[in-house]
């Protein structure tokens, strides 16, 4: 009883910290970052660009792609489409280009965001790579602003602040919640994400991706950190998304495929612990019960309540109940989105379901793979 009893109490305060500790531990021990999250004003436009466009038949989504990105405004850049279409992607993009110098197209050998990106960096001579999805509009200044992240050595990725403009509307609200955290973490030094619609990494940060990586933007982030840089998700950096789920069940499927990539890139990690910088190892630590185990631990909580008493029933409730009160009042702080308190239970709640889904489907996979 005893022994159940410990393991009930180290649960629950590893869903404290997780939830309302790492939170207060951002807060006032990290501190904020001592250059200013800003527009990114002032650069000279001395940094050069590849901007690097992932593609596989997106004939209904290139030429707006095209567009958007030659009215880029930036003294320095070239535009890479990195085309692995059989539907005539390539010939839309060939016959657009023409003509402009900076736009190149290269037919990639296989698809997958890791074979592409690895292949196109055979090409790229940028001091900066920019990867983009076709599906994703930039503003016009969105290198200049990215340059300005940059101008701090410390900054190895510069992720954009992701809205969908067409998607479901459960989906939005999960971005607005979750661009809301990843920009309180930002604003501490420490985003373990950016969004695979749009970021940018310095050359020195990845040489090449393992070829078993299907979230770049997750493990491009986490290797940034592993290598002492830190990564920016800039709410400066608009970028629309342009497709998006449109019923419960393809935003449910998109999810949970999401999670599991997340999943798999924060496992691949875990061996790194010993060599990894202290607040980083903190934050690397937490992230993962965040978005691996946190199910699970939710899960032990309820099947150990037997062990308890009203009185720990009535405080977990209340554990819960402030997590989201504390979540809300400090993210409220600092997000340009505000989500309402129902909206924050929904997120939590869903996010919860969806991990669990995505662990089952990971260990499956893995199991069937052995």
């Amino acid at each position: 009883m005893i022994l159940l009893q410990t393991f009930y109490f180290i649960i629950l305060l590893l869903m404290w910290w997780c939830f309302q500790g790492y939170f207060l531990y951002l807060y006032f021990f990290v501190g904020k970052r001592k250059e200013a999250v800003s527009g990114g004003g002032g650069t000279d436009g001395s940094f050069s660009f590849s901007v690097v466009v992932l593609s596989c038949n997106e004939r209904d989504y290139i030429m707006r792609k095209i567009e958007n990105l030659i009215k880029l405004d930036y003294p320095s850049f070239s535009v890479f489409f990195i085309d692995a279409s059989t539907d005539g992607t390539d010939r839309i993009i060939a016959e657009k280009i023409q003509g402009r110098g900076n736009f190149k197209l290269v037919r990639a050998k296989d698809k997958g965001r890791s074979f592409q990106i690895n292949e196109i960096l055979k090409y790229v001579d940028g001091d900066y790579i920019l990867v983009t999805d076709v599906d994703a509009q930039l503003t016009s200044d969105a290198l200049t602003i990215i340059a300005g992240e940059f101008r701090h050595g410390a900054v190895g990725v510069v992720g954009g602040y992701v809205k969908p403009v067409t998607s479901y509307s459960l989906d939005m609200i999960f971005w607005r919640s979750h661009n809301a955290l990843k920009f309180f973490e930002t604003i501490h030094g420490y985003s373990p994400i950016t969004s695979g619609t749009c970021y940018a990494f310095r050359r020195g940060v990845v040489e090449s991706i393992p070829e078993d990586v299907w979230a770049d933007d997750v493990y491009v982030p986490l290797l940034a950190h592993f290598k002492g840089f830190g990564c920016v998700y800039s709410p400066f950096v608009a970028v629309e998304e342009l497709r998006g789920p449109q019923s419960l069940k393809s935003f449910f499927y998109s999810k949970v495929r999401k999670s599991q990539d997340i999943i798999k890139e924060f496992l691949r990690f875990l061996c790194f612990i010993p060599r990894m910088r202290h607040n980083w190892a903190v934050i690397y630590l937490t992230k993962l019960i965040q978005v691996v185990f946190s199910p699970l631990l939710l899960i032990a909580i309820f099947l150990l309540l037997p062990y308890g008493n009203s009185t720990v029933f009535f405080t977990i409730m209340m554990f819960f109940l402030c997590a989201i009160l504390l979540q809300g009042f400090i993210l409220r702080k600092v997000t340009l989105d505000r989500s309402t308190l129902l909206e924050t239970i929904l997120v939590f709640v869903m996010s919860e379901v969806i991990i669990f889904v995505a662990l089952m489907r990971h260990l499956l996979s893995r199991h069937r793979n052995q």
